[in-house]
């Protein structure tokens, strides 16, 4: 898949050489000569194949109410619930705590603060998602908050009270191993592993379905996070959170996640 990649981002940089190019006028004798459309590369099954090998397909909604049922505590369908958030990262549904966890405009919401890293001596530490620090360095703040269903919320709150964090006990915390063992344990239990399928599959299936569902300005601020640039360089407060969260709510009282198949009544009947 590496190679894919660099692929992939050859062709990225010929494209942006050759748009330069056209814009300066001393570098158009070059451009009139050369045509993106010379390459002649047909990238789209490479991408399907390098997305398979990462797990990235789609889950059909049949295959989530089998990892449901499949569910055999409270963990593990506290577990799956997180993951169908739209969080980034394994790491973020292990560092979910009850202290992000809001209830505003008719909602509850998961504000991400943390994710969890593995040490190299086998040790957990919390840091702040890869995102937030990437964006930090630019002198720029990001916040992400998701929304979360009440049919997954059914299944995330029997978890309140063991711990600071929705997964551990007590002040403990459990790593992103945890979590892909559990969701690739429920998958194996409902009897859908193939290649292309995988925990990451998800994320992807969520932010597919946001987008097909509630609409692609919906999938990219779940994806983006609260970016806004007045946030930038000061403390970010609440009223700064609901103008954020507003932006999710496809109506009054409706969030983007509530559009899901699985925030359907009777799905997990």
């Amino acid at each position: 898949s590496g190679g894919v990649k660099r692929l992939r981002n050859a062709v990225g940089e010929i494209a942006r050489i050759h748009k330069h190019s056209r814009r300066e006028s001393s570098h158009r004798a070059y451009s009139s000569a050369f045509r993106v459309e010379d390459l002649r590369l047909l990238l789209a099954g490479v991408v399907r194949a390098d997305d398979g090998a990462h797990g990235r397909r789609v889950l059909k909604t049949e295959e989530i109410k089998g990892m449901f049922r499949s569910c055999q505590s409270d963990t593990e369908r506290a577990t799956l619930a997180l993951a169908l958030l739209g969080v980034r990262t394994l790491g973020e549904v292990a560092g979910a705590s009850w202290e992000s966890v809001y209830e505003e405009l008719g909602s509850r919401w998961l504000q991400v603060d943390w994710t969890v890293v593995d040490g190299k001596d086998g040790s957990l530490f919390l840091e702040k998602p890869k995102d937030v620090k990437a964006r930090s360095r630019k002198n720029r703040k990001i916040v992400r908050h998701v929304p979360i269903a009440k049919s997954l919320w059914e299944f995330i709150e029997p978890m309140e009270g063991r711990g600071r964090f929705i997964l551990g006990e007590g002040d403990s915390i459990v790593s992103p191993r945890f979590v892909e063992r559990t969701l690739n344990r429920l998958i194996d239990r409902a009897g859908f592993r193939e290649p292309g399928v995988s925990p990451y599959s998800l994320r992807h299936t969520v932010m597919d379905r946001t987008e097909e569902l509630a609409g692609k300005a919906f999938r990219d601020l779940l994806h983006r996070g609260d970016d806004d640039p007045s946030i930038a360089n000061r403390v970010y407060t609440h009223a700064d959170a609901t103008r954020f969260r507003k932006k999710l709510l496809v109506r009054k009282g409706m969030t983007c996640a509530d559009s899901m198949p699985w925030a359907k009544p009777g799905f997990f009947e």
